[in-house]
């Protein structure tokens, strides 16, 4: 099986990342146009059987029920996306039960100050841990 090279950079990362998740979002949207687009086929032909009359062949109504279709399907995309941007990464981080990183040596995040603020003392050069 033919493997893709790593990735050499962050940005080459983030750009195949951003692929995989549009088509992602691309199948889910294909997926729910197809489900609703049945459910609302299935419902019509079942109330429309009741009311007495067919109707598919009317004026306009398969462009009312593929815009009808459209419209729905894009928006739970939308909101399944959304939720997915605003959420997943937390949502991914408290499944695996990951935690922050140690912040690099030398830096504000490790100075003595920050670690006085947060309640622990920064270790002297000859103490033992």
């Amino acid at each position: 099986m033919n493997r893709m090279p790593l990735p050499l950079d962050f940005y080459e990362l983030q750009k195949r990342q951003k692929i995989r998740s549009l088509a992602v979002v691309t199948l889910l949207f294909l997926f729910y146009l197809a489900a609703i687009g049945l459910l609302m086929l299935a419902g019509w032909m079942t109330f429309g059987f009741f009311a007495g009359r067919a109707g598919f062949f009317g004026p306009g109504f398969w462009f009312k029920f593929l815009l009808t279709d459209l419209l729905f399907a894009a928006g739970i995309a939308a909101i399944h996306y959304l939720d997915a941007r605003k959420n997943g990464a937390a949502y991914l981080l408290k499944r695996l039960g990951a935690q922050a990183p140690d912040p690099p040596t030398g830096t504000i995040w490790s100075s003595p100050i920050r670690s006085r603020r947060s309640g622990s003392r920064p270790a002297s050069p000859g103490s033992k841990p």
